[in-house]
């Protein structure tokens, strides 16, 4: 954490926000036990304290959560969200009908378009089962890995339920996390898309918040200013942080 906290301050960063990752009842990887998303929170916490001191006047640090969502976990996420005085709960979509779009045994049996639309429709079950969370992450996460990627990946064909993902969050005053990991991986695109942002907007949506998931320091704040231009060209003008959990506004 502190690698990561030098590295935002090197890039002239102002704050950051940790949000690692809690993802309850991961099933097992063909590489990875299920475990390997479970935090020990408390010692997390207590290790953003040390930091947040350590750095006080140079750099706000604060402290957030990377939530998975998936129904038969939601009380159990309730509890991690209550135990803590949080300042942001991402929730992500990691997990569809048991498995994860990172690995190709996902997209078996069943067409891309399938694979596509079970996971945008789970991605709308987990909302409204846990419905908690202060912005939605990286909503079109699948994209990522999908057969073909992001030429494969045609927005328009998923408007159906993604607009039901994007007016919920909106009714719900949940934001739309702006993940640019895939950019900074050679994408041309951050997730969601370009397209769902723009249409986030049109119905009414303004929350954005900016994120580089970076899980090395050489990726922290990465894409930024593409992202930043992306959003202007939208016609958004501001982007936001959250304290206590509660959204704090920037001009772009």
């Amino acid at each position: 954490m502190e690698d990561m906290a030098n590295a935002a301050l090197a890039r002239g960063m102002t704050h950051i926000c940790f949000t690692e990752h809690m993802d309850l009842d991961f099933p097992d990887g063909p590489d990875e036990p299920g475990s390997i998303f479970l935090l020990d929170v408390d010692a997390y916490h207590a290790e953003w304290e040390t930091l947040a001191e350590r750095f006080e006047g140079r750099l706000d640090i604060r402290f957030g959560l990377e939530l998975g969502l998936q129904p038969q976990v939601a009380v159990s996420n309730q509890a991690i969200v209550a135990d803590h005085s949080w300042d942001l709960i991402i929730g992500s979509c990691h997990i569809a009908e048991g498995r994860d779009p990172y690995y190709p045994s996902f997209y078996e049996g069943r067409s891309l378009e399938e694979s596509y639309r079970a996971f945008f429709r789970s991605t709308l079950d987990n909302l409204h089962a846990c419905e908690d969370i202060d912005v939605l992450g990286h909503l079109d996460y699948i994209v990522r890995y999908a057969p073909g990627g992001e030429e494969s990946y045609h927005p328009e064909e998923y408007a159906d339920i993604t607009d039901e993902i994007l007016r919920f969050i909106i009714e719900r005053d949940i934001g739309l996390d702006i993940n640019t990991s895939a950019m900074i991986r050679g994408c041309r695109e951050p997730n969601p898309c370009t397209a769902l942002i723009r249409r986030y907007r049109e119905l009414g949506g303004e929350l954005i918040t900016i994120g580089s998931d970076a899980h090395r320091p050489e990726d922290v704040g990465g894409s930024f200013e593409r992202v930043r231009d992306i959003l202007l060209s939208e016609g958004y003008t501001r982007y936001y942080t959250y304290t206590g959990r509660r959204p704090d506004a920037h001009p772009l």
